[in-house]
């Protein structure tokens, strides 16, 4: 399966690949790429960009997870990372029980995790990351947007 994806590659490929896909790719890239990637996942090959296989071979190399904010948040669940998702869009408890259809109690427990897992003291400290990771996702896909509108982006890809 190669995975068809608008969000960020470097937190979200490792987490498809573990969970069973052979490739992952951003929607933003050209569709000969595309088409490369589906003829290399059916002749049985692993396919992600350079950059994250570079970070998935170090972090196997060193055998110690990230020094930065993905590398925490790549410690995270796939639950535990959609409630912390949820806390960076500006969601409560509450609101957040009520979309995934879980109680509040099982939400107050999840952030108590995602707390410990990132090393946070308090409720502030989780949203105020929340929202700073939410807000470096969207500029990230803003600045892939900019990228691919800009009437420079011809002449830098045959670069």
């Amino acid at each position: 399966m190669l995975v068809f994806s608008m969000r960020e590659e470097s937190v979200y490929a490792e987490r498809a690949l573990r969970a069973g896909a052979h490739g992952y790719i951003m929607k933003h890239e050209p569709g000969a790429r595309v088409l490369e990637a589906i003829r290399n996942v059916l002749r049985g090959e692993v396919v992600v960009n350079s950059a994250v296989a570079a970070q998935m071979l170090k972090q196997f190399v060193s055998n110690k997870p990230g020094q930065d904010m993905h590398g925490s948040v790549d410690r995270l669940s796939d639950r535990e990372l959609q409630i912390f998702s949820e806390i960076g869009r500006g969601r409560t408890t509450q609101e957040i029980a009520h979309l995934l259809s879980l109680n509040v109690k099982t939400i107050q427990t999840y952030r108590e995790h995602i707390k410990r897992k990132l090393g946070l003291r308090n409720a502030t400290d989780l949203i105020h990351s929340a929202t700073q990771w939410i807000g470096a996702e969207g500029r990230k896909l803003l600045n892939r947007a900019e990228i691919k509108k800009s009437p420079w982006s011809s002449s830098l890809s045959a670069m």
